[in-house]
């Protein structure tokens, strides 16, 4: 009886036991801002503002992996506070070490991470420890000095000061009646009327004129990369802007989109003025110098969207090269 039972053991097979998934191994983190201008080495973090681009600076537990990538690059909080640009190996601007680059769009302490680090092959080689980083508006006013009160300042005239008053009003308004009088005097015609009223620029002819003066500005030509873009992006902004009825200039990227959503503009056109704007942003603050063929395909796609916004008045001669 006990061989049968052993036997039937056996067949059945002892019960699987319970196998324990190893762990990812935490991978320790610093935020790293960039410099004003974007050049120089990064320092380590104390406030940022909105549109700013960061350095997440990459402390390997073990051997440094070949290649590494971010396995989910959306954050982690869905709230849409940042988001995963690309990862730098060997940046010079954080002393050699490995980093993830961050967009960051929100107000207040946002946390970034923990991040899915895999290697090339998608095999997961940590996690990133939380880092949490203050972004505010402006500057941070405890890094300013109060301002001195000033006294209290009191208005008043005395009797002299009340007659030169009276007589300066009088003068004022006898000038005033002069010039009208004048004016009701000389009568404008029809055609000197016209000839006088200043034609309204349409944003589209505005935006060409524009991109012409930058094109033969030489900014990108003595290198002036940064400066070159900021310019694009202000006529490409103010372009957009007019034709949406929107004032653009001083939001960043991700305000520009929802502010045309708003405005009712298409959302693919909302998707390609985005993407246009995240590729200078790479310039202006995250250092990157695109070359030559790049800038022209930026200014290229531009003039291309714009010339299909001119008024039906304008020729193809006028409309300059496309």
């Amino acid at each position: 009886m006990s061989a049968s039972l052993a036997t039937l053991v056996l067949l059945l097979g002892s019960p699987a036991l319970p196998i324990e998934q190893e762990e990812a191994p935490s991978i320790a983190t610093e935020v790293l801002a960039l410099p004003a201008g974007g050049d120089g080495p990064a320092v380590p973090l104390r406030a940022a503002k909105p549109g700013d681009v960061v350095l997440l600076r990459i402390d390997w537990p073990g051997p440094r992996p070949g290649t590494f990538a971010v396995a989910d690059p959306d954050d982690g909080d869905g709230l849409g506070n940042h988001s995963v640009r690309r990862v730098v190996r060997s940046d010079p601007r954080a002393e050699g070490a490995d980093v993830v680059e961050l967009l960051v769009f929100g107000l207040g302490t946002i946390e970034i991470g923990p991040l899915d680090i895999v290697d090339a092959d998608g095999e997961s080689i940590g996690r990133t420890m939380p880092a949490m980083i203050e972004v505010v508006a402006g500057l941070d006013e405890s890094d300013s000095e109060p301002s001195p009160e000033r006294p209290a300042m009191t208005l008043g005239l005395d009797r002299a000061g009340m007659a030169i008053a009276l007589l300066a009003t009088t003068l004022a308004l006898g000038a005033a009646a002069w010039l009208l009088a004048r004016l009701m005097r000389r009568r404008i015609g029809p055609s000197e009327l016209r000839e006088r009223i200043v034609p309204v620029e349409h944003p589209a002819e505005r935006a060409l004129r524009e991109l012409d003066e930058l094109s033969g500005s030489g900014l990108a030509a003595r290198g002036s990369v940064k400066r070159f873009c900021i310019r694009l992006a202000e006529i490409g902004k103010t372009f957009e802007g007019g034709v949406s009825r929107a004032a653009l200039m001083e939001l960043t990227t991700s305000e520009c989109g929802r502010e045309l959503r708003r405005r009712g503009m298409d959302e693919r056109r909302v998707a390609w003025f985005t993407g246009w704007l995240d590729r200078i942003d790479l310039v202006k603050f995250a250092g990157d110098r695109p070359e030559h063929d790049a800038l022209d395909d930026l200014v290229t796609t531009l003039r291309t969207v714009v010339v299909r916004e001119l008024p039906h008045e304008v020729t193809t001669a006028e409309r300059g090269a496309p």
